[in-house]
């Protein structure tokens, strides 16, 4: 009993967090919800579509946001705040969800994919819970500096409760110390305490690094089920700006729609809502830019959206190497961002299943 009445303590106080953190989102992004106002019909659309599924009306707010991005009007936009509430918890329900967010877990639950030319990224040393991992097993703290005392250009970064690329780090270990920032290797580590790995840095394929080379660049596959099938939403690169290593949204990047012939669209947004024809920093226009397999992307990543169960929508971080190997950088199944996609590319998040998602907010 006891048990029970604390588990609806903690999600009443996981749904308060939510609905502050969108509501402050949603302060910040005032200006572009007042661009837009919407026509009778418009209205009319989004109030059928949801008294038919939800029995009620819903706030405008959302698909006002969206639209204003690129005047892209779609009905079927999902709100954020539905989605982050009420229906991420159906798709991975919160015990399930917390054991398997680990990004450590990637490398163990997909592995490498030779005959597909698909891997993830090489961890070098990795610490879960204050114990020190490598390739071959678990290994002292002394045993761990000495392996990284001249491993050169690395990414570190951490792997619980981590998102928007905040802590992630490009360093440069000679003699033990960082060129970068002048800091010895013990320094770092003691930093990031616990619950981070440190990875090979991944040689872009030009495509990719042509568009910023300072940046992986990333492409973002969306892939959940539905009635038994897996579906992949809107497909979005995320492109980093010059001198930055991260590619998110949050971290100042832009990101800009893949259509279905796998080139990019005619613009590219920021989160703040302005749009580019072309990078701001390197000017190449980005209608028709074709990405190398990123179709094959979409298909490896709901073929294999299997390999994390229990969980019913998986967020994507795709690239391509040099070698033209697809990367799996990482798969978030903690807070999937469904706003991004929608307003970078003008269409739905669920598509032709958007009416089921509706539904499936009362169940």
């Amino acid at each position: 009993m006891i048990k029970k009445i604390l588990k609806k303590i903690h999600k009443k106080y996981l749904c308060f967090k939510i609905w502050n953190s969108e509501i402050e989102k949603l302060k910040k992004q005032k200006y572009l919800i007042k661009k837009i106002n919407l026509t009778k019909d418009q209205n009319e659309s989004i109030d059928n579509l949801w008294k038919k599924n939800y029995g009620k009306k819903i706030s405008k707010v959302y698909h006002r946001l969206y639209t204003a991005y690129d005047n892209k009007f779609n009905e079927k936009y999902f709100p954020e705040m539905y989605f982050r509430m009420i229906l991420l918890e159906k798709f991975n329900p919160i015990p399930m969800k917390d054991y398997l967010t680990d990004k450590m877990l990637t490398q163990y639950l997909f592995g490498d994919f030779p005959e597909k030319k698909v891997k993830t990224v090489k961890n070098i040393i990795y610490n879960c819970n204050k114990n020190y991992y490598c390739q071959s097993g678990i290994i002292t703290y002394h045993e761990a500096i000495k392996k990284l005392e001249n491993i050169g250009e690395v990414i570190i970064k951490p792997t619980i409760d981590t998102n928007s690329g905040n802590n992630v780090r490009l360093i440069n270990i000679q003699n033990g110390q960082d060129i970068i920032s002048h800091e010895n290797i013990e320094e770092i580590l003691k930093k990031y305490k616990s619950n981070f790995t440190i990875q090979e840095k991944i040689k872009p394929h030009p495509t990719f690094s042509k568009l910023n080379p300072t940046s992986i660049n990333t492409i973002r596959v969306n892939t959940y089920i539905c009635d038994g099938k897996v579906y992949a939403s809107p497909t979005t690169m995320r492109i980093g700006r010059y001198g930055k290593i991260v590619d998110n949204a949050h971290g100042g990047g832009v990101t800009v729609g893949v259509d279905s012939k796998g080139c990019l669209m005619e613009y590219a947004f920021l989160q703040t809502g302005e749009k580019f024809d072309e990078h701001p920093d390197n000017h190449i226009k980005f209608k028709g830019y074709k990405i190398p397999r990123v179709l094959e992307m979409i298909e490896f990543a709901k073929s294999n959206h299997y390999r994390i169960p229990n969980m019913g929508i998986i967020a994507w971080d795709l690239t391509l190497d040099a070698e033209e190997n697809i990367v799996i950088i990482e798969t978030n199944i903690q807070c999937p961002s469904i706003w991004f996609p929608q307003y970078s590319t003008g269409e739905a998040f669920f598509g032709e299943n958007t009416e089921k998602m509706i539904q499936m907010l009362k169940k």
